[in-house]
């Protein structure tokens, strides 16, 4: 009896070692704008070669340009290869980190819709794409954008926008 309580007490410690070696990593990036902190700004992953994915990796830049990575609300980003999209708009226009923390999906598509474009998507016919965002429109477009990161990182992921492009 005790070798059989042992061994189910063993069993169990190893898979709760295993389900907290399961979770996501937590993930910070550092965003630059010509070399100072960029306060305001709002980062997305996509991961690498699907546009279309439907998981909200997003964060939002404290004031020294640091953003803390969530999935569908929950800190940590899953491994892998990402795009990186950043935009900044000005003041009360976009992006809302508050509504996106109780719902990331609806958070994004109500950015994109007062800014008339979804992330990652072609400009609209008749017009620039977003117009409220500040930064270079490279950085907050899935096919051009030059920013990459892969999870696990060690340390902060270092993101360096140019405002000249």
């Amino acid at each position: 009896m005790k070798r059989l309580l042992g061994s189910a007490l063993l069993a169990g410690l190893v898979a709760l070692l295993g389900a907290g070696c399961s979770a996501n990593p937590s993930v910070e990036c550092k965003v630059t704008l010509d070399g100072q902190p960029l306060e305001g700004a709002s980062v997305s992953f996509i991961a690498d070669g699907d546009a279309k994915s439907q998981t909200a990796i997003i964060g939002q830049t404290d004031a020294s340009g640091v953003a803390k990575m969530t999935t569908s609300g929950k800190s940590g980003v899953p491994k892998g290869k990402y795009k990186v999209l950043v935009t900044k708009t000005r003041a009360g226009e976009g992006f809302d980190a508050d509504a996106a923390q109780k719902d990331p999906m609806t958070a994004m598509k109500d950015a994109a819709q007062k800014s008339g474009t979804m992330p990652g998507k072609g400009a609209p016919a008749g017009g620039p794409r977003r117009p409220n965002n500040i930064l270079p429109e490279k950085y907050g477009d899935a096919s051009q954008t030059p920013l990459s990161a892969e999870v696990p990182s060690s340390g902060p992921i270092a993101l360096e926008l140019k405002s000249n492009g």
